[in-house]
C-alpha cells in the first residue's frame, strides 16, 4: 500500500489506456470511509501533466489535510474517450499518515 502524509504536496501518477488526444473528459476521485472527499477534473490546476497513457496530479497541503490519518484512502480515475466509451481504473489504496505540524506553509 502506498503512503501519503497529511499536510504535504504529493505527486501522484496514474496510468490509463488511451492517447491524450482521445480523452474528452477525466475525473479523479479520492475517498475515505465510503465518502468522496475530493474530485479533480481535467483542467484543474492540480492536474499538471496529461500525456499519452499517464496523468500526474499534485495535491495541495489543504487537500491532504482533508484526509483522516490512520484511515486508508482510495482513488480512482474515470474518463470518457472520443468514441464515447467510459473507462475506470482499478481503485488504488493509500495509507494516510499524520504529521506533527499541520500548519499550511
Amino acid at each position: 500500500m502506498k503512503s501519503i502524509y497529511r499536510g504535504t504536496t504529493p505527486l501522484l501518477k496514474f496510468d490509463y489506456p488511451y492517447k491524450y488526444e482521445e480523452i474528452v473528459n477525466m475525473s479523479i476521485s479520492f475517498a475515505q470511509d465510503g465518502n468522496t472527499l475530493l474530485t479533480l477534473s481535467m483542467g484543474d490546476d492540480e492536474i499538471h501533466n496529461i500525456a499519452d497513457y499517464e496523468v500526474s496530479v499534485e495535491l495541495t497541503q489543504e487537500q491532504t489535510n482533508l484526509f483522516k490519518h490512520n484511515f486508508p484512502m482510495e482513488t480512482q480515475i474515470k474518463l470518457k474517450n472520443t468514441d464515447g466509451q467510459v473507462w475506470v481504473s482499478d481503485i488504488e489504496h493509500y495509507q494516510i499518515h499524520r504529521i506533527l505540524d499541520e500548519d499550511v506553509m
